[in-house]
């Protein structure tokens, strides 16, 4: 359900709502106008504004929840872009590090790119919290071969991973 939230579009979501609202306000009055009749509806507009308190209570409610949830998916997509910056900031340091500046300047400008990669075409896995398995992380298996001669890399799951 939460993914289904973070890829539809705010607007979208705001006019289904709207229009559930309004289809429920619209059913109602029909409702009552077509059974009631003027002493029976002098009687509901009395308890409707006694209901009201209630009604205003409950809506404060899930307000107050949909605030919390969506608190909780922020925390947890800043969570993950927060340890994706931390990493990509100790490896610059480690780069930094390497006495061949030619090595040092080829590894940076890969660590550059990956970097990029991950901010633009990760978004929608930063956003939900996952950074296992991005699809930036995994080398292309053109390059897996030279690169996996020294480094343990777990195989591509996803199709678009072409960042090394």
């Amino acid at each position: 359900m939460r993914e289904l939230f973070i890829s539809v579009p705010i607007w979208v979501v705001a006019l289904l709502l709207l229009a559930f609202f309004i289809a429920v306000t619209l059913v109602a009055r029909a409702v009552v106008t077509k059974r009631c009749g003027d002493g029976s509806r002098e009687e509901l507009a009395d308890e409707a504004t006694r209901l009201l308190t209630g009604l205003a209570a409950t809506f404060a409610f899930f307000v107050g929840f949909s605030i919390t949830v969506t608190w909780g998916a922020v925390a947890a997509g800043q969570s993950a872009v927060e340890q994706q910056s931390s990493a990509i900031q100790q490896m610059s340091w480690s780069i930094n590090n390497i006495p061949d500046k030619a090595e040092s300047a080829v590894l940076r400008e890969k660590l550059r790119r990956y970097a990029t990669t991950a901010a633009y075409e990760n978004a929608d896995d930063l956003a939900r919290g996952e950074t296992l398995e991005l699809p930036s992380l995994i080398p292309s298996t053109a390059s897996r071969t030279r690169f996996t001669s020294t480094h343990s890399v777990p195989k591509c799951q996803r199709p678009r991973c072409q960042v090394w």
